[in-house]
């Protein structure tokens, strides 16, 4: 995908639009900012914390923010949760 997101397919949006792996804590500002745009660009952006530079990790070549990359840091959110209990 040249703008470097999964297809908003029916099983992108009931599964992986809302998931947790696909929040990041970001300003206002700063969301409003990068909006829509393509994601590398995005991705370019996050710098200003240790959470968003991680996201780098869950993208493959940097190139695709998808269903695989938000499937494994969702899991990496909650088995940290589980394992502070």
């Amino acid at each position: 995908m040249p703008h470097g997101y999964d297809e908003y397919d029916e099983t992108f949006t009931s599964e992986y639009l809302n998931c947790l792996g696909n929040y990041l804590l970001l300003s206002k500002s700063h969301n409003c900012a990068v909006g829509n745009i393509v994601f590398a660009r995005k991705l370019a952006t996050y710098t200003h914390n240790a959470q968003q530079r991680e996201i780098a990790t869950f993208v493959a070549n940097k190139q695709l923010w998808g269903k695989d990359a938000i499937q494994l840091r969702h899991d990496k959110i909650i088995e940290a949760l589980m394992t502070e209990l």
